[in-house]
């Protein structure tokens, strides 16, 4: 769990991470900075880091409260020399990395604070580096989806090295009540449908980047749970809100969306005890555009369908619902559910819990 840095209070969150990054370069290689891979027969004094883990997914962190990452960036000097190496948070978009649909660069890497930018190391040596989070507590620092990467380099004055660059996604709790213009709270309440099975009345998180200098769009809730859904059934999800505190109107494009096979991140980001949904039409959001006038909130509902499929009872499922505005923005909500079931097949699947997915 990620903690307050030095006692600082505090919500506690949690940490998910996969994989490990591992470089290894000769002197004798020809391509400077990130490298290629070492020939089998290594010549002598060869460099090598490798870097763990390579991703972090860190939700429901508090703006204005300062955290330690409870997972450190573990470096190991895989090489045959003493080598020097820095750490820098830098955008992950300046490294060529395609992040996960709704995740956007982070709008200041330096909010990513490692306890110390350069190390040495001996060969085999393996050290590890504390990193600091502090996101300013300012109104679209709330309800955000970013990702952030870190350079770790070999430093010197040779012509060739290595680099890995591990990167963590960031999610920040929504606070959209304290935010919200009084007129917009009442009109919000009375046009807002009662709130469904598992719907978070509440604040919670999605994403956006975009400058709380002149506002921002803010979508909420941070998850939908649909609960118990039958097989080959359809059940509500709840409603998700859309805030829109810039001084413009917002075209907001709604799209059900699961992320790719075979990434890595898609196995640090999802709920733990959960399995992504095989298909996102399982997801039906009641429209795919809305208009958001400059100042007003607006609401669509989410529904659920399940497929009449008998191999996917009692899994939990979760997929995302991808809102990306006129203004550049891209927000994520989470919807989740319970496959039970059909009627008369109870008895077959009593007791049978799957834990991973198929």
């Amino acid at each position: 769990m990620l903690r307050p840095r030095e006692g600082r209070p505090g919500a506690l969150t949690t940490l998910v991470c996969a994989g490990i990054l591992s470089l290894h370069f000769g002197l004798g290689s020809s391509v400077p900075g990130r490298g290629t891979p070492a020939a089998a027969a290594e010549p002598p004094n060869s460099i090598g880091i490798s870097v763990q883990p390579p991703v972090l997914w860190v939700p429901k962190v508090e703006p204005g409260v300062e955290v330690t990452l409870p997972a450190p960036i573990t470096i190991r000097n895989n090489g045959t020399a003493r080598m020097a190496c820095t750490i820098e948070p830098v955008p992950a978009s300046s490294l060529g990395m395609r992040s996960m649909p709704g995740y956007v660069d982070i709008p200041n890497p330096s909010w990513c604070k490692p306890e110390r930018d350069t190390l040495s190391l001996a060969p085999g040596e393996a050290k590890s580096v504390e990193v600091w989070l502090h996101i300013p507590d300012a109104p679209c620092n709330y309800s955000r989806h970013w990702c952030a990467a870190f350079s770790v380099r070999t430093a010197g004055r040779g012509t060739f090295g290595a680099a890995a660059y591990p990167y963590v996604y960031v999610e920040t709790v929504s606070e959209n009540d304290r935010f919200r213009p009084p007129e917009a709270i009442g009109d919000a309440r009375a046009q807002s449908p009662e709130s469904p099975r598992g719907a978070d009345a509440g604040p919670a998180a999605s994403g956006a980047s975009v400058s709380s200098a002149s506002g921002c769009l803010m979508v909420t809730p941070e998850a939908l749970d649909a609960g118990d859904v039958g097989i080959g059934d359809r059940a509500s999800a709840g409603s998700v809100s859309v805030l829109n505190t810039l001084d413009t109107e917002v075209l907001l494009e709604v799209t059900p969306l699961v992320p790719e096979p075979g990434r890595l991140a898609r196995r640090a980001i999802i709920t733990p005890g959960h399995t992504w949904m095989r298909d996102a039409d399982w997801l039906r959001p009641e429209t795919r555009s809305l208009l958001v006038p400059a100042g007003e909130e607006k609401r669509f509902d989410v529904t659920v369908a399940c497929p009449p499929d008998s191999t996917i009872a009692n899994y939990r499922w979760e997929g995302f619902i991808l809102a990306e505005g006129s203004d550049g923005s891209s927000s994520l909500v989470r919807v989740r559910w319970r496959t039970t079931p059909e009627p008369g097949k109870a008895e077959l699947t009593i007791g049978r819990t799957r834990r991973n997915g198929p």
